[in-house]
């Protein structure tokens, strides 16, 4: 399996509401294209997030895993993770990007306080048949330096991923991370919660 192609960061909130608006409109392609199901013969889901925000800073400092299917739960986790990023309504709450939840889920997926990453990447989402499998990387870099931390630089990573709406039908979804830590070296994934 190829490593996933790392790209580089977003600002959060400007660069997402234009990425919102195209898509929901690949959303709403997928969906005219027939009943609004994948098709059989196609096991994934998403080889990668209609929407993402990926970052090396949030203020969820513990490691957590979280399914998003109600907009309620969407402003809320919005609010607690990105306040300090996000551009502010004439109330000075923070704007919070839409998400057609009839549609769509949210994937959270918090690493926690750590060193050297610029965020959590999706790499694929499988609807397999007693599980739906997703699969997460960090985006890790190294450092180097004469002090005692040897450069590192301390994060929060984190990615919010807006991918088509996951099935309700009993199975689990079991998030997997890649563990691996050699530069250029095969994935190795590990399972990290099931929602």
């Amino acid at each position: 399996m190829s490593r996933p192609t790392h790209h580089t960061p977003r600002r959060h909130c400007r660069a997402s509401y234009t990425a919102r608006i195209g898509a929901m409109a690949l959303v709403a392609a997928w969906a005219a294209g027939g009943n609004g199901e994948p098709p059989a013969t196609q096991p994934v889901i998403a080889p990668a997030a209609l929407v993402a925000w990926s970052g090396p800073q949030c203020n969820v400092t513990e490691r957590a895993t979280l399914r998003i299917d109600a907009h309620d739960a969407w402003v809320a986790l919005w609010r607690r993770a990105l306040p300090d990023t996000s551009p502010r309504d004439h109330l000075e709450h923070p704007l919070v990007p839409e998400v057609d939840f009839g549609r769509c889920t949210v994937l959270a997926c918090f690493d926690g306080a750590g060193w050297n990453a610029n965020g959590l990447v999706l790499v694929s989402v499988e609807e397999l048949e007693a599980v739906v499998r997703v699969r997460i990387d960090k985006r890790s870099y190294q450092t180097s330096g004469m002090g005692p931390g040897g450069g590192r630089v301390p994060v929060t990573p984190y990615g919010l991923f807006v991918v088509p709406k996951l099935p309700r039908d009993g199975r689990p979804v079991v998030v997997e991370q890649n563990v691996q830590n050699l530069i250029g070296g095969p994935a190795v994934w590990r399972e990290r919660a099931r929602l």
